[in-house]
């Protein structure tokens, strides 16, 4: 389910996933092994997941997120609920305060966000994609910081690209984008899904390499595994349905 949807479907599903409900939208509809139709939300899940894959916990963390719309939003609830310290910024201030009253987190403009402590830093904007332009001056980059940007073309952003070069750890959008279709897969399927794969297939389709840094990792058994309960009720490895 894409924009303009995703608010527009809430009511025609039989239940929403908790998360999903707090944000107010829905990004994937699956049946569960009742036949109930669920509306889920995956991008809040993936932006935890790719997130404390680099940072351990998100707890008592600072984050410091970069605009209050639908991308915005989904990020700011779901770094609010694994106990990160939020504060949104945005161009419009009233934007930012009304989705910071809603999640229960701090709010500030983008030029006070200069002036911010930050642990993680986090792009919800659309700026830099497909241009050399940065939500963030080069100079403002905390080192040692975490830049997490949810824009994917091109996959190394001018932002991620500056913050590399100030020794801050990065995270691109299409780790973000991959975790949260393994997610989708998983709700649709009930099966594992097969990260290497489905990593591989996303960067054939754009003509990309990974480049180092910017890799997403699986775990030991090669499956990289997402919080959520496919329609089966029960998860098999995707290889088994390959095979």
């Amino acid at each position: 389910v894409t924009i303009p949807y995703k608010s527009a479907v809430l009511g025609l599903v039989d239940e929403v996933e908790d998360i999903a409900k707090d944000i107010g939208a829905v990004n994937t509809i699956y049946r569960d092994e009742h036949g109930q139709v669920i509306g889920a939300n995956t991008d809040a899940p993936a932006t935890v997941a790719c997130t404390e894959q680099v940072a351990g916990t998100i707890h008592n963390k600072r984050v410091l997120i970069l605009g209050a719309g639908g991308v915005g939003r989904a990020i700011a609830f779901a770094m609010q609920a694994a106990g990160g310290t939020v504060t949104i910024a945005n161009r419009s201030v009233d934007k930012a305060e009304a989705l910071a009253e809603e999640v229960g987190c701090s709010f500030c403009s983008l030029t006070e966000a200069l002036e911010q402590t930050y642990d993680i830093l986090i792009n919800g904007t659309s700026v830099g994609m497909g241009t050399a332009d940065s939500p963030w001056p080069a100079d403002r980059h905390r080192p040692d910081s975490i830049v997490f940007d949810t824009v994917y073309t091109p996959l190394e952003t001018r932002l991620l690209h500056d913050a590399s070069q100030r020794s801050c750890q990065t995270i691109c959008g299409l780790s973000m984008l991959i975790r949260q279709a393994l997610g989708q897969f998983e709700r649709w399927t009930g099966l594992e899904a097969p990260a290497p794969l489905m990593q591989r297939m996303a960067l054939e389709h754009l003509g990309m390499d990974w480049p180092e840094g910017l890799c997403c990792q699986n775990d030991d058994s090669g499956v990289q595994k997402i919080i959520g309960q496919g329609s089966s009720g029960t998860k098999r490895s995707a290889t088994e349905l390959i095979q």
